[in-house]
């Protein structure tokens, strides 16, 4: 058991508030190393994190140089719509859901799909994401994923479970993402917290 909990839970306060870049790589590093410790296999090159505990509103995805920690992008990403609104409040791994699955993902690669460019997502985590391939969860663009569409309806609008940015955004992923990088779902539910094998359960039961 790994202790990523007091890392976890200190991601809202520190990645919503700006110029803490050197807490942020620290961070980084400290899920990361975690992260390996569990399974020794995967080296990635860059981590995406979202922290869907924050408001769709907000800039909540940044993603990580795991040679150097410095955040690449800081931008916003979108939860399922059957999570939730503005906020994500609901998780599932079910197909036809359309919620959002908390945890850890492996990029396996890229394809051309209906929502053009995306990356394919594999859950590491059995019972909490493991059908993410199944489900079709993929990063993908969408329009309702943009700053424009925040300003006209104060939050972003919702997918089917993806991940979806702006395809601005994606854009800037294309040229940094690679297969075997590692992606991250923070979120509030109980249900990810309390079988996760990431978390050391004993601090928070």
């Amino acid at each position: 058991m790994i202790h990523l909990l007091s890392t976890l839970i200190t991601f809202n306060l520190i990645f919503a508030a700006p110029g803490n870049d050197h807490v942020i790589k620290h961070l980084g590093q400290s899920l990361i190393s975690n992260i390996l410790k569990t399974k020794p296999s995967i080296t990635p090159k860059h981590i995406v994190i979202n922290d869907l505990r924050l408001p769709s509103s907000q800039k909540r995805m940044w993603i990580l140089d795991v040679g150097t920690y410095n955040i690449l992008v800081h931008d916003y990403v979108t939860h399922g719509q059957g999570s939730g609104l503005l906020l994500a409040t609901s998780f599932s791994n079910h197909e036809g859901s359309h919620q959002t699955s908390s945890g850890v993902y492996t990029i396996q690669g890229s394809y051309q799909g209906i929502h053009g460019y995306s990356l394919i997502l594999d859950g590491l985590e059995k019972g909490i994401n493991d059908n993410a391939k199944r489900r079709q969860i993929v990063l993908h663009g969408a329009h309702y994923a943009s700053q424009s569409f925040i300003q006209k309806h104060g939050r972003l609008g919702r997918s089917w479970g993806c991940p979806a940015v702006s395809y601005q955004t994606l854009e800037k992923i294309k040229n940094i993402i690679e297969p075997g990088d590692l992606l991250i779902n923070i979120t509030n539910d109980p249900t990810w917290i309390q079988k996760t094998s990431l978390l050391d359960t004993s601090l928070f039961t």
